[in-house]
């Protein structure tokens, strides 16, 4: 079996998380709306829900703000994150996959520290199919596979 090419991938902020977002927190408001509008409250109750909406999205706004910016390195045999200490080994974990939006987990080896991250296709369009052929190729030779000779990865397998 082949390893994967090496792959340098810089990761921004991503337009597909603050999208998820906005439309959970849009669902949100639609929800109170229609409890406003369908029930009888007071006023209070009223602008107690409209805060706690408008305090959602400030929440969900300053959780993109502050969301993962770095560079994220396959060389062949380990995985290196910009964010962690130079020269520390990564584990990577897939959590969803919506072929050109991607959020992973990225762990020290040692497992002290975490980063979830947010890939996009549109970041890096030439390195995309490199990044993700090393998202999904099995760490170790004795990673176990499917009776096809394929490493599974997916929402099934999760």
């Amino acid at each position: 079996m082949h390893r994967a090419p090496a792959v340098s991938f810089s990761v921004a902020r991503s337009s597909g998380y603050a999208l998820a977002l906005a439309c959970v927190w849009c669902a949100g408001a639609v929800a109170v709306l229609m409890f406003l509008l369908t029930e009888a409250v007071s006023i209070d109750q009223s602008l107690l829900c409209i805060a706690v909406a408008l305090a959602c999205a400030g929440i969900g706004w300053v959780g993109w703000l502050h969301s993962a910016t770095g560079r994220l390195q396959w060389d062949g045999q380990r995985w290196a994150w910009s964010g962690f200490a130079e020269g520390v080994q990564c584990k990577i974990q897939v959590h969803l996959d919506f072929q050109r939006l991607v959020l992973i987990l990225v762990r020290e080896a040692a497992g002290t520290s975490r980063q979830w991250l947010w890939l996009q296709s549109m970041d890096q369009p030439a390195q995309w199919t490199a990044l993700r052929r090393a998202l999904v190729a099995p760490d170790t030779p004795e990673h176990p596979v499917d009776d096809g000779g394929q490493r599974r990865a997916g929402l099934a397998d999760l």
